[in-house]
């Protein structure tokens, strides 16, 4: 089962951005783009990670799992990054404007990064309901507690989806 999570910029009031098949999870998604920025720098990972490649399957290059058709393979590996869909196109983009009308792809997680401020904003998605987890300054030393962001997350989760047993 994988779970799925958008990686992109802040859009109008909302943000856009990439979708990430595979490892979602702030434990994995959101300290791989820590690591990955950490090392090259918050520009060339926004670069990569939403500009230049368009569907992610995983941000973790070992986890190329063929996926073939009509004889033709569906991945690539960006080294040092993962791995990408070759069939999607830059028009894939995943859009939250905080209308009813957004389609977001059946993600659950997203994280944003904000180039000029230097930061990276989780939020946790439920039927398409957004909600801030936590925004975290790239620049900062220490690396954030991932299990804590991950389980505020799934808080999140379940007051969403108590409210909703509640209201039916």
């Amino acid at each position: 089962m994988s779970t799925r999570s958008i990686i992109g910029h802040p859009y109008g009031d909302g943000f856009r951005g990439r979708y990430c098949h595979w490892d979602g999870y702030p434990t994995y998604n959101g300290k791989a783009i820590w690591d990955l920025v950490k090392r090259d720098g918050i520009e060339r990972v926004a670069a990569t990670l939403f500009i230049t490649n368009y569907q992610w399957s995983s941000l973790n290059e070992s986890k190329l799992v063929p996926d073939i058709i009509n004889g033709e393979e569906l991945r690539n590996v960006i080294p040092g990054y993962g791995t990408v869909y070759t069939d999607a196109s830059a028009g894939d983009w995943v859009t939250w404007t905080g209308s009813e009308e957004d389609d977001l792809w059946c993600t659950e997680w997203a994280y944003i990064i904000d180039v000029p401020s230097s930061t990276m904003t989780i939020f946790k998605i439920d039927n398409n309901q957004v909600t801030l987890v936590t925004t975290i300054n790239v620049n900062n030393d220490s690396e954030p507690d991932w299990e804590e962001i991950q389980r505020q997350g799934y808080i999140v989760s379940e007051n969403y989806y108590s409210t909703r047993k509640q209201d039916a």
